[in-house]
């Protein structure tokens, strides 16, 4: 088995991608905004064990994975994930998102709901941008064009995580500024003004008929828990868990209780 990273063109872009674990379950995990891959480092260990075959791509624009300029959008990312399991032989797969990659996780619904046996919702939500939103995706935009990458990162980059992890694990604060640095600046502000212009995902969830697990942590500053709240009301069969010390990172400041969740989840439906 090989374990360094794949490399497949898909539609007009070089896509990166781990592809682990021999089986025919297969779960895929889509990272959030201004990261890779390499955030799910925590997880991926635990699901190859667990008996999956765990597919970790990179976004275009994000981590290895080709910049195609004037080409990121939610519905771009979407289909480049889908056409990615169709080329490598993957009928149906647990899709699991963290923040934008739950956003893409939604458009992935709409164009090929029939590949989806479940899904796993952290950190995200389905509601489009408000006026706060765009605004703080605004500033961030301005910063970058004015300051750079690293005066970004340094402003935002942190506050995705919880006060635990921050004083705690310093070398996953370190870890997320390793990802947040390794995008060129267009692609971090071609992927923000693709954000604000995220679709209304609230209209889909009541077609949503798979098993969900919805996960939030607690000190969410970017999408507090109300909005997973609503997704569990609004989707038949999900099941909704809020962590403590954690935040928008759920995954990364609460791996261990994430994983043990989540493999739990997969258990008890079969899939």
């Amino acid at each position: 088995m090989s374990l360094h990273s794949k490399r497949l063109i898909i539609n007009d872009a070089e896509i990166s991608f781990y592809d682990l674990g021999q089986s025919e379950k297969t779960i895929v995990f889509l990272h959030s905004f201004n990261h890779s891959k390499l955030m799910w480092i925590y997880q991926i260990p635990d699901f190859v064990k667990a008996g999956y075959r765990v597919i970790v791509p990179d976004f275009r624009g994000h981590g290895d994975s080709e910049y195609t300029p004037g080409k990121i959008s939610m519905e771009i990312l979407a289909k480049d994930i889908v056409e990615l399991l169709k080329e490598i032989n993957i009928k149906k797969a647990v899709i699991v998102g963290s923040s934008m990659g739950g956003f893409v996780a939604f458009n992935m619904w709409r164009i090929a709901n029939y590949m989806i046996s479940g899904l796993i919702l952290a950190g995200t939500k389905a509601h489009p941008d408000g006026e706060n939103e765009k605004s703080r995706r605004m500033t961030q935009i301005q910063i970058l064009k004015e300051k750079g990458v690293k005066d970004f990162v340094n402003a935002f980059a942190y506050r995705r995580l919880s006060k635990y992890t921050i004083d705690h694990k310093p070398w996953v604060v370190d870890l997320v500024r390793l990802m947040s640095m390794n995008m060129e600046k267009e692609a971090i502000i071609e992927t923000l003004q693709a954000l604000m212009m995220k679709s209304d995902d609230t209209k889909i969830l009541r077609d949503i008929n798979v098993p969900t697990l919805i996960v939030c942590g607690k000190e969410d500053m970017f999408t507090p828990c109300n909005y997973s709240q609503f997704m569990h009301e609004n989707i038949e069969k999900s099941r909704l868990v809020i962590m403590d010390n954690a935040s928008h990172m759920c995954v990364m400041d609460q791996p261990e209780n994430f994983n043990e969740t989540s493999l739990q989840f997969l258990r008890e439906n079969n899939i």
